[in-house]
């Protein structure tokens, strides 16, 4: 897929993660936010944004179960509330047994006008 990113310094096969593997995507996201929803609760999400030739976004913004849309709304505008996932980055992000995800919300940080595509790797809790 895409080369790791510097910030990343451990790789875990999925494989060897406890749980039933979850794959998305979307392709060119805009500045409207996404729904994604994850009835089973994960356990841990690896979230890639790439360049499919022409990207013109430069990153993305995602929120963890957020109440509703318009919690989601507020935290994805809000530096302090979200996260960031920069175009050609792979992120992980992992959830407790207690406190597993079920909810993800995201936004392009501009509108993209290329190709670009966010994928989704996770386990949900079995």
């Amino acid at each position: 897929m895409w080369p790791l990113a510097s910030s990343d310094t451990t790789l875990v096969i999925r494989s060897e993660v406890y749980g039933v593997g979850v794959t998305d995507e979307i392709n060119n996201q805009s500045t409207t936010p996404t729904l994604k929803r994850f009835v089973s609760g994960l356990s841990s999400l690896v979230i890639g944004y790439g360049d499919m030739g022409s990207a013109a976004g430069k990153a993305v913004y995602v929120v963890f179960d957020a109440l509703d849309d318009a919690d989601a709304a507020t935290k994805l505008g809000v530096a302090t509330s979200r996260e960031t996932v920069f175009l050609g980055e792979r992120r992980s992000f992992q959830f407790g047994a207690a406190t597993p995800c079920y909810r993800v919300d995201i936004k392009s940080h501009t509108v993209e006008t290329g190709a670009s595509k966010i994928a989704f790797s996770g386990k949900t809790l079995v």
